[in-house]
Formats: C-alpha cells, structure tokens, sequence
C-alpha cells in the first residue's frame, strides 16, 4: 500500500482534531457510534483545529491491484477515510500514469452511486458546504500540472447523521478528474454513509507535497 502523501496530513489536520481532547485519545471509524444517530452537535458550531498523532485514527483502505493506465494518462483511487464526531473525510489521488503532463483545474466532478451504480439524489457542492468549518475545503481553487508520475489530491467530507427521511448509502462515487476526460468509478471501503443528511462536499485539487 502506497504511504499516504504530505497534502494528506495537511488536509486531516483540520478536520480530525474536532473530536479530540487528549492528545493519545484513539477512535476508529465507527459508523454505529452514538454520537453519529444521536445527532451530535450541530454542524455549525463545529470548527476543525488541529491534528492528533497521523497513526491514532487513520483507516487505511486496502489498495486494489494496478488498473492499466486510462487512455487520458489520469487514474483515480481512493485514499485513507478519518471519522471524528460523525463527521467523515474520505481522500482521493489522482496519479498521472502517463508520459505527458496533465492538469487537473478546480474541483472534480463528482457524483454518488448506490449498490446498482445509478446516481442517488444527493447535493454535491465545492467547498465545505456548511457541513463544517474546514478551511482547507474552501481554499481558491488552483491549476495542478502533474509529470508523469506524479500525484494530485483532493477529499470528500460528508455527516453521518440520522433525523428524519431515507437514510442513504453511496456505494460508489464516480468522479471525473478534469474536463473532457471519462469519468472513473472508485469503490470507498465502508461506502458512503450519508445518514439522512444528503450534502457531500468537495475540496480542490491539491498537488502531492
């Protein structure tokens, strides 16, 4: 499994620190944990500082078998997921897997599937969205020119919040890296656990390092 790159922690760093206290506390990724169907605090009082140790709550994602390189020179996978307080975060890299460099611009365009790969009615917006405060999602976007080779980020953040309505569960998000290329479906360990909020948000592309 690749290392996660330094962009990474840069991102968790501000989206981690909001459920912890002491600096050794641990959590995982519990999507069945109290605070998540209990409603939590409300997404507006929430304000992401800092980062506790990169190790006490990283889930890694398993790292699938190599795919042939996309005719358009870009292959997406998806990263390591945080949790903190309902609040989720799931990384994606774009590597350039060509021999010419690439750009990739902005957002991606990015879209959530359920179980049959159909589109699920849910907003998706650039930026943190009023999920919760976290600056790194609402930095101006920026041209990312990547040699071969090199790698691009950007994350997902969503609640896992359940009130009133059809709880929703994306099991894959497709997302198309930059205009005019194909769109790439990723499969997020764990999937998408949107409760009954229906936002996802998406930050801009961050170049590796």
């Amino acid at each position: 499994m690749l290392e996660p790159p330094t962009w990474v922690w840069n991102l968790l760093r501000l989206v981690v620190g909001v459920a912890f206290v002491a600096p050794i506390a641990v959590m995982g990724v519990d999507r069945l944990d109290r605070d998540d169907h209990h409603g939590g605090r409300p997404a507006s009082s929430d304000r992401v500082e800092a980062l506790p140790s990169p190790t006490s709550s990283q889930t890694p994602t398993s790292s699938p078998t190599p795919a042939a390189c996309p005719d358009s020179g870009l292959s997406i996978r998806t990263g390591g997921q945080d949790a903190a307080m309902g609040l989720r975060v799931l990384q994606l890299v774009v590597t350039n897997c060509g021999t010419v460099a690439r750009t990739v611009r902005g957002h991606p365009s990015v879209r959530l599937l359920d179980e049959d790969r159909q589109p699920l009615d849910v907003a998706v917006s650039a930026g943190s969205s009023g999920i919760a405060t976290v600056p790194s999602f609402d930095v101006a976007p920026a041209t990312v020119t990547l040699k071969p080779g090199q790698r691009a980020g950007t994350a997902l953040l969503w609640r896992n919040k359940v009130t009133d309505g059809t709880v929703v569960l994306g099991h894959y998000v497709e997302v198309t890296v930059a205009g005019g290329v194909p769109p790439q479906v990723v499969e997020p360990e764990g999937g998408i656990d949107l409760g009954t909020t229906g936002k996802l948000g998406v930050a801009p592309w961050i170049a590796n390092g």
